[in-house]
C-alpha cells in the first residue's frame, strides 16, 4: 500500500530522479508563463481604452503579465540547472573513463626500490658485536 503511494507520488510530483524532475518542472513553468503572458494581454487588447473596463481587469492583466516574467526566469534558471547536471554528468564519465582506462594498463604504481630502505629499528644487529 505505501509503495503505491510513493510511486504514485513521484509521478505527480515529477519522476523518479532530480532530472525528470527539472525536465517537467521546465515543460510546467513554460507552459504557465505563455498561458498566463496570453491571458493578460487578451485582457489588455479587450478591455484597453474601453469605458466599462475596471480597474480590477487592468490590475488582473498586470499580475498576469508580472506572473508570466516570473515564470520565464523560473524557466530559464531550470535550464540552467539541467545544463550543469549535463556537465556533471560529463565530467564524472571522464573520470570514471581515466579510472578505468589507468586500472586496465594495470601499472599504476611503479616497482618498489628498496636500495635505500632504513632498518626497522636502529638497534637492530648491534648486540653481535658485543663480547660474551
Amino acid at each position: 500500500m505505501n509503495d503505491l503511494k510513493v510511486k504514485k507520488k513521484s509521478l505527480v510530483f515529477g519522476g523518479e530522479s532530480s532530472e525528470e524532475l527539472i525536465k517537467n518542472n521546465l515543460k510546467l513553468n513554460l507552459l504557465s508563463s505563455v498561458v498566463s503572458l496570453m491571458i493578460a494581454i487578451a485582457l489588455f487588447v479587450s478591455f484597453f481604452g474601453q469605458e466599462y473596463a475596471s480597474v480590477v481587469i487592468a490590475l488582473a492583466a498586470g499580475l498576469l503579465g508580472a506572473m508570466s516574467f516570473w515564470q520565464f526566469t523560473t524557466f530559464y534558471n531550470g535550464l540552467r540547472l539541467r545544463r550543469n547536471f549535463a556537465r556533471r554528468r560529463e565530467d564524472s564519465a571522464v573520470e570514471n573513463q581515466t579510472q578505468i582506462e589507468s586500472a586496465q594498463t594495470k601499472e599504476l604504481l611503479s616497482e618498489a626500490d628498496f636500495s635505500d630502505a632504513v632498518p626497522i629499528s636502529v638497534t637492530e644487529n648491534t648486540t653481535r658485536h658485543l663480547s660474551e
